[in-house]
């Protein structure tokens, strides 16, 4: 029905393909006609007649071949990670964080000290890497968990900086290494680590002792 209404309505005896909505039109159907040149884009008329059903499968997948796969993309999208790791992760990698570095280039704070261990700038490096406080908390996680730690302090150190921005205090490291302890035991246990080996229950119910 939506189909016939469409036809009747916007496009009526105009060609599909070439077709360009007017300037009046709405707004979710220049959106929708802007979607059809994108597609012209990855395909050609003749391909997308083959195809006997629109698969989302097949345009993400051409989607994605346009773009070179970077080394850091199976460590933030996975289905072991929240989705706001997932999101944190992404804007670190990328810089796009707001630390106040980047707050004070565009006027929105007066100092770029950084709020965890006032010692230097809070830039992405510092806050995840350099500052004490966190080497200290990255330090906790990796003796809890007897390897190299993974992407999962960052979120608890995003967490501390917040605190400390928003409350006015910052807790200390053993509280932040608690709360990422604390947040993946709480994750495994809803993705199901039984899956693992025998070994591995072995291993990972000796640290959710905590």
């Amino acid at each position: 029905m939506w189909v016939r209404w469409v036809n009747a309505i916007y496009i009526k005896t105009a060609g599909w393909w070439n077709y360009q909505p007017k300037a009046d039109s709405g707004w979710y159907w220049r959106k929708i006609c802007s979607v059809k040149e994108k597609l012209k884009s990855l395909f050609s008329e003749a391909e997308l007649d083959q195809m006997p059903k629109y698969s989302i499968q097949k345009v993400y997948q051409k989607l994605v071949q346009q773009h070179e796969k970077v080394p850091w993309g199976s460590a933030v999208w996975n289905r072991a990670s929240i989705p706001k790791t997932r999101v944190i992760c992404w804007l670190m990698v990328q810089g796009r964080l707001q630390t106040r570095e980047r707050l004070h280039k565009i006027g929105v704070c007066n100092t770029t000290t950084c709020l965890l261990c006032e010692a230097k700038d809070e830039t992405h490096p510092h806050l995840f890497f350099d500052c004490e406080y966190s080497r200290r908390c990255l330090q906790g996680v990796e003796e809890w968990l007897d390897i190299p730690t993974s992407k999962v302090h960052y979120m608890g150190l995003l967490r501390a900086r917040n605190d400390a921005l928003w409350n006015q205090k910052v807790p200390t490291p053993s509280t932040t290494i608690r709360c990422i302890q604390r947040s993946v035991i709480d994750r495994l246990a809803h993705i199901g680590a039984k899956q693992s080996s025998t070994n591995d229950q072995i291993w990972w119910k000796s640290k959710c002792t905590v």
